[in-house]
């Protein structure tokens, strides 16, 4: 199990350090369409980033 969780983890990991960002492709849109309850390039990301759940909260204010 620790061997596939690795296998998962690290390349994740890589690409969350260097920053990546893919191309927005037709099929990302149609799931930001479907995942969002509003246009995706109306969310005010700024404001949202408090709305998660309490245990997110207390780890993201740890963080900094």
């Amino acid at each position: 199990m620790f061997c596939y969780c690795r296998l998962t983890f690290m390349p994740m990991s890589y690409f969350y350090g260097r920053k990546f960002v893919g191309p927005i492709t037709p099929l990302i849109q149609q799931l930001r369409e479907e995942i969002h309850l509003q246009p995706y390039k109306q969310i005010k990301w700024s404001k949202m980033r408090h709305i998660c759940a309490k245990v997110s909260l207390i780890k993201f204010a740890t963080n900094f």
